[in-house]
């Protein structure tokens, strides 16, 4: 369902233009999915290797196992400045934004 969900989303975003460099799946800390699930939550790796498997055969997906490896909750802003700075080197694109139109 998430990789479906990418899809959607990358689709919507290049028919406005957008250039979509990738995407990455971000499994939740231990402390978060716990209290959210409590006894019914997975491992984080076990949710790490289901996103993995999950991407397999997407060339432009990718697992970040930064946030679920962190001392504690990490909240989402924090997380996307993370990402975004994978992405800024990775890339190297020196935008500084969240989307490029072509």
């Amino acid at each position: 369902m998430h990789v479906a969900k990418f899809h959607l989303v990358r689709a919507y975003l290049e028919g406005q233009g957008v250039f979509v460099a990738g995407g990455l799946m971000s499994p939740g800390h231990d402390i978060h999915v716990v209290l959210k699930l409590a006894e019914k939550a997975i491992p984080v790796a076990d949710r790490v290797a289901m996103c993995r498997m999950a991407c397999q055969g997407e060339s432009w997906l990718g697992v970040s196992t930064w946030e679920c490896h962190q001392q504690g909750f990490v909240d989402f802003p924090s997380v996307t400045r993370n990402h975004r700075k994978y992405f800024d080197e990775k890339f190297q694109f020196g935008w500084g934004g969240t989307s490029v139109k072509r």
